[in-house]
């Protein structure tokens, strides 16, 4: 078991991720006209939830997620993760991340690069080591052990950077567009993988995606947001029991080009997949 060195984890809470009145103004790269805001009063995210955040491009699901991570900063409201403000860095010691684009040294080694990251997040090297020996062989990337960065595929590159969110006692997954990248092997690989942390060791997983058949299949608990706003957070039960698939509730809310749809009675036609 990985600690990072001079620090004694709290008693995980129920509520692992806590917003609350929280307003963040911004301007999109191609629309610099113009001012959009994430408002959202108030959302909660339990410990032991794979939470899937869903919403068209531009919806504010990546800057929510850098809030939360305290990596920009908001205009109003409180941000709790394990129930101390995410201002604080205790709060993030046991919470992996991993970005929707990131990049390591191009000339370092797989195991290298998963080596360099480990370390700065101030764990022993020993330890380090040994939890990486056990993700390369369950995540099955011995074979790629020895590649340079600069030439792995964008898969690789992705189980890369799975690695290094991974590394560590965490108890808080946070992942942006995690699977892309990923063909149907790898991608069936680390969603049963990731399961079984939820599974065995109550790993919360907060993630987004624009694939509705990946959430479908991983989470537990879904919500929908546009345009800054949180629309719907609701169980997958729920979802199958009301709506039949995950793609007939976001299209209930969508319409095809990603407004806000008027129409959201519920359906209960549709068949979905067994949970991995």
């Amino acid at each position: 078991m990985l600690i990072r060195k001079n620090f004694n984890i709290r008693i995980v809470p129920v509520s692992i991720i806590e917003i609350n009145d929280l307003v963040k103004k911004y301007k999109k790269k191609k629309d610099t006209s113009n001012e959009y805001k994430l408002s959202i009063k108030n959302l909660v995210i339990e410990r032991g939830k794979i939470f899937g955040l869903l919403g068209p491009n531009g919806s504010g699901k990546s800057t929510l997620i850098k809030l939360v991570l305290d990596l920009i900063f908001p205009d109003a409201g409180l941000i709790t993760i394990f129930g101390i403000s995410n201002k604080l860095k205790e709060s993030r010691n046991f919470v992996g991340y991993l970005p929707e684009n990131f990049s390591f040294p191009h000339d370092y080694s797989f195991e290298q690069a998963a080596y360099y990251f480990g370390i700065m997040n101030k764990y022993s090297k020993k330890e380090v080591i040994s939890e990486l020996s056990k993700l390369y062989v369950e995540l099955e990337l011995t074979s790629i052990l020895g590649k340079r960065v600069k030439e792995l595929s964008k898969g690789m590159i992705q189980n890369l950077g799975l690695v290094n969110a991974l590394v560590g006692q965490k108890k808080l997954l946070i992942l942006d567009e995690p699977f892309n990248g990923f063909d149907p092997i790898q991608k069936r690989r680390v969603m049963k993988y990731l399961s079984k942390q939820n599974e065995d060791n109550n790993l919360t997983i907060l993630f987004t995606s624009h694939i509705l058949s990946d959430v479908e299949v991983f989470c537990n608990q879904v919500a929908l947001i546009k345009n800054g706003e949180i629309l719907n957070v609701t169980s997958k039960k729920n979802v199958f029991n009301d709506y039949g698939t995950i793609e007939n509730y976001y299209f209930k809310y969508f319409d095809i080009t990603g407004e806000t749809s008027i129409n959201n009675n519920p359906s209960t036609t549709g068949n979905h997949p067994e949970f991995i």
